[in-house]
């Protein structure tokens, strides 16, 4: 995951799918590993004063998804 401005999401900052499923942490470089993803889901990530949202489609490959 990386922001709007293309850097990587903090290490260590934690997240949920939209509904509070399957909770995760975000590791290096951005990148993070959830389980039980529908075709498509928002993972949310809580940035301390803010949250920010990905959309995430299980069609979609390859590349950083923006978290806005």
């Amino acid at each position: 995951l990386v922001n709007l401005a293309g850097k990587a999401i903090e290490t260590g900052s934690r997240g949920h799918i939209d509904g509070g499923k399957n909770p995760f942490i975000v590791g290096y470089d951005g990148s993070v590993y959830v389980r039980g993803l529908a075709e498509t889901n928002m993972l949310i990530v809580d940035l301390g004063d803010h949250d920010c949202r990905a959309v995430v489609t299980l069609a979609a490959s390859g590349g950083p998804i923006t978290c806005q």
